[in-house]
Order: C-alpha cells, then structure tokens, then sequence
C-alpha cells in the first residue's frame, strides 16, 4: 500500500504541566494513539521520540482517553 514502510501511528503519553495550556480533562499518564493527520513526509520522518505535540480530538471516552485523535503538530516551545 501507500504508506508500505512508513510510520503507521505513535503511541502518545499525556502530560500535564504548571501554568500550561493543556486541557485539563485529559489525565497525566493516559496512554493513546495517533494515526491521522501526518502528511507523507511526516509519516517519512516522524517525530522523534519524547516530542511534545499538539493534536485534536472529538471527545473523551468513559476511560478519559482522547476519541480520534488527529496529530496537528510538533510543538518546539
């Protein structure tokens, strides 16, 4: 397929940090995916680990995971 070879998703960990933007629904330590939104150069070179990124997402499941998440952007603050 297209992306044969390619990053398919990254596992992310939520943080939470003092004074942040972060959304405060999202528990620190909830592990999820992201497989959506990386254009093919992204998927080519993905970002490396322990990158702080910035994605969106419809809702939260009963758990307090984020449901279809969409990666947006590495964040370089």
């Amino acid at each position: 397929g297209k992306y044969a070879g390619l990053m398919g998703s990254v596992t992310c960990k939520a943080l939470s940090a003092a004074g942040s933007n972060l959304d405060e629904q999202i528990a620190s330590g909830v592990k999820f995916k992201i497989g959506s939104g990386f254009s093919d150069e992204e998927r080519a070179n993905p970002p490396k680990i322990g990158s702080i990124i910035t994605y969106k997402y419809q809702n939260l499941t009963a758990k307090g995971v984020p449901r279809f998440p969409v990666f947006l952007r590495v964040r370089e603050d």
